[in-house]
């Protein structure tokens, strides 16, 4: 990670095993990102906290990641999944 827009400021090394497509959550405490060790790919989080100073925390696997680098499938997500399941088939 590097500070922007100063981004020759600093550095901060979030991963040690490399790591593609970084994407910041919303609320701006995690870091997701595709993992590389060797030939496997993994989806990583990790949390981070960006105030005066940046600091993150310990990488960790949320899940294998199947496919190769560069490929264009998709990965859906479905948010609050138990309340529309409640809206579609009430609990008796």
């Amino acid at each position: 990670m590097r500070p922007f827009p100063n981004v020759d400021d600093d550095l901060h090394l979030v991963s040690t095993e490399g790591g593609r497509k970084p994407l910041c959550s919303r609320s701006g405490d995690e870091l997701f990102y595709i993992g590389v060790a060797g030939e496997k790919f993994r989806m990583m989080s990790v949390p981070v906290e960006i105030g005066d100073a940046f600091r993150s925390g310990t990488p960790e696997v949320l899940m294998p990641w199947p496919y190769k680098y560069g490929n264009e499938r998709r990965m859906n997500v479905v948010l609050n999944l138990t309340e529309e399941l409640n809206a579609l088939v009430p609990a008796p």
